[in-house]
């Protein structure tokens, strides 16, 4: 392989590489705005779930007592 195409070889190998990187900052990026989007809504889901819990308990409380 004479110089020239190795050196065309090598550009090209890097420009391979920089488009990975390129592509897998991208990939990390969407991945960081969907969880900044999903972060309200699971902590809404969160509240909701320990809201139904607390309800669930009342409900066992209340009917185990005497005055049910």
């Amino acid at each position: 392989m004479d110089a020239s195409k190795w050196s065309h070889f090598v550009a090209k190998k890097e420009l391979i590489e920089e488009a990975l990187v390129m592509t897998h900052t991208l990939s990390y990026i969407k991945f960081r705005l969907i969880l900044r989007d999903l972060q309200p809504l699971s902590c809404q889901l969160l509240k909701l779930t320990t809201t139904f819990s607390k309800l669930q308990q009342i409900d066992v409380i209340v009917k185990g007592s005497p005055l049910a």
